[in-house]
């Protein structure tokens, strides 16, 4: 009898164990608690002024909520894969396309809801997704542009003097043939050269043509400011998706053997390694090596200085013809800048005795951070103006259709050529080919996507060396454009 006592309580404490480990039991009561806490706020008496509610979300915090949570599901759809092919970081652009388009549609004061839909004024419905376009798009810019300049710096003008006369023809061709087409659908009756500068911009996804093109706008008056801003509104999505699902399909429909092409990539690097290696063991074995003082252990002070550097070299602006600053003018603007200046840091490593390395893994997580960040902000604030430019009657509907067939053409043709340029009379590998491609398109989201296709960082060097020439002439190209007609 003691004995079957003893083991009969024994049993005790390991069933309220089993039960402590398993998840059925603690999620159903994670639910009966919360269905508590629902219950208990819903017959508490209200407050007599409103400043405190069952659910007391501000503006700000809204918007971080909005934000993160357009990520996890944005992320989570880019990793559904379709026959080999998926939208990656891009799904992130596409669900924060989805809540701009509902910040449009849905009214300021609907319950629950609506406390999460920006405003400016609650009274008036007046929406404000300012924090979207020029706090998370410009501050992902800036983590993005500058990772991936610390990350092909030590390779970049090594690459750059090799492949410079291909990359930097690439980005010069795949530009004129945009702006070519740019002046051509401009003669189209009804679309006009500001619909189509606007158009152009947005299918190449390039923030300096638009903010050139808004200054010419500027002389013409409010209309042609507007048309240039919807015609950017309407193809940038497509332009982002355009370019991402080009460099994704290509290898897919030319049976690209992606081992291979990574391996001639992989290769090269490994070369450039060991000859530096090689010095550097050299320099050791002469005394000559140097020790840099290192501030932090993550390398954020030398990031963070050198994003500082590059803001200011993107803040500079040129005045392009005698008007001065009163005419057309150019700057790198915030990825040109970082990505300048990040290349430049990346390169020498230290600035005498401090040391300006960022270690791979925090470049990385920069990188990826930085990009949906940009991502969300940029779709939030195109699927927002695409619906209120064609519910306030800013252009006729029929014509956003004509842009957006036009700016898929804007975007597909010179892709293509730019493509049998490289393949057929640079002989460039497929990887350096789409990275070159990419740099001319000024497509950001686009090198995400390659990199992680590639699963190398060294396609970047193809994107560094093509971005700024492409860059500087759609900024020009559009200036004289609008002067010129």
């Amino acid at each position: 009898m003691a004995e079957k006592k003893k083991s009969s309580s024994s049993q005790k404490p390991n069933f309220f164990k089993s039960l402590f480990k398993n998840k059925v039991f603690w999620i159903c009561f994670g639910v009966v608690l919360l269905a508590l806490i629902v219950v208990w706020c819903n017959f508490a008496p209200p407050d007599p002024e409103g400043k405190v509610g069952p659910v007391v979300v501000g503006q700000h915090l809204a918007r971080f909520i909005g934000l993160f949570l357009i990520l996890a599901i944005g992320l989570a759809i880019g990793r559904i894969t379709i026959k080999g092919v998926s939208f990656g970081s891009a799904g992130v652009f596409l669900v924060a396309l989805g809540v701009g388009i509902a910040f449009a549609a849905i009214p300021p004061d609907t319950p629950w809801i609506g406390q999460f839909v920006l405003v400016e004024d609650a009274t008036k419905g007046i929406h404000d997704i300012t924090i979207y376009g020029d706090v998370l798009e410009n501050f992902g810019l800036i983590l993005f542009a500058s990772a991936v300049g610390f990350i092909a710096g030590p390779t970049f003008f090594r690459s750059f003097k090799t492949n410079a006369k291909s990359f930097i023809t690439m980005g010069v061709s795949v530009t004129l043939v945009g702006i070519l087409l740019t002046a051509l659908i401009g003669l189209i009756p009804g679309i006009g050269p500001f619909y189509a500068s606007g158009i152009f911009s947005g299918a190449i996804t390039s923030t300096p043509a638009l903010a050139a093109a808004q200054e010419v706008a500027k002389a013409a008056g409010d209309q042609a400011v507007t048309l240039v801003t919807i015609g950017y509104a309407v193809t940038y999505p497509l332009g982002v998706l355009g370019v991402v699902l080009f460099i994704q399909l290509m290898p897919k429909i030319l049976k690209a053997d992606m081992s291979m092409e990574r391996g001639l990539l992989i290769v090269k690097a490994l070369k450039q390694e060991m000859n530096e290696e090689k010095a550097e063991e050299e320099k050791q074995r002469q005394g000559l090596d140097k020790t840099y003082f290192e501030v932090d252990s993550f390398g954020l002070v030398p990031f963070s200085i050198a994003a500082f550097a590059g803001l200011l070299v993107g803040a500079i602006t040129i005045p392009l013809t005698p008007d001065g600053f009163a005419g057309p003018c150019f700057s790198l603007g915030t990825t040109g800048g970082c990505l300048l200046s990040c290349i430049i840091f990346g390169h020498f490593g230290h600035i005498g005795k401090m040391s300006f390395k960022v270690p791979a893994n925090v470049n990385k997580t920069f990188r990826e951070f930085g990009l949906i960040v940009f991502l969300a902000g940029i779709g939030i604030v195109g699927g927002y103006k695409i619906i209120n430019s064609a519910s306030t009657g800013g252009i006729d509907p029929v014509t956003i259709v004509y842009a957006i067939l036009l700016g898929v053409i804007i975007t597909v043709i010179p892709m293509i050529g730019g493509y049998f340029m490289g393949k057929y009379i640079f002989k460039l590998p497929l990887l350096n080919n789409l990275g070159a491609i990419t740099g001319s398109m000024t497509s950001t989201p686009a090198l995400g996507a390659l990199i992680g296709m590639a699963k190398t960082d060294d396609v970047a060097n193809a994107y560094a060396a093509a971005f700024p020439i492409a860059t500087i002439l759609t900024a020009i190209g559009m200036n004289l454009y609008l002067t010129l007609i």
